[in-house]
């Protein structure tokens, strides 16, 4: 779970999700049940968000490819395998 608090009224809802997703995210990274939102980790965990945003539009517009390369057993010369990349 993920908290933030309003102190005063410079804080919008969605300013406040915002932070309590972070806070989320930090729990879960650090594998801890609960973490309230600090500016400490504000920017580590806004360019996850950028990151995790920018992947889903790419998925959404199909611009990502998956390509196989095979793995070569060098005693015979056999596909062993494959890699995704």
């Amino acid at each position: 779970m993920g908290s933030a608090i309003a102190k005063g009224s410079s804080k919008t809802t969605t300013v406040l999700l915002r932070e309590a997703r972070m806070a989320l995210l930090e729990a879960i990274r650090q594998r801890r049940g609960y973490t309230h939102f600090s500016p400490t980790f504000d920017k580590r965990t806004l360019e996850t968000f950028k990151l995790i945003a920018g992947v889903r539009v790419g998925l959404a517009a199909s611009e990502f490819e998956l390509h196989y390369q095979p793995k070569i057993r060098l005693a015979d010369g056999q596909v062993c395998g494959c890699e995704g990349d």
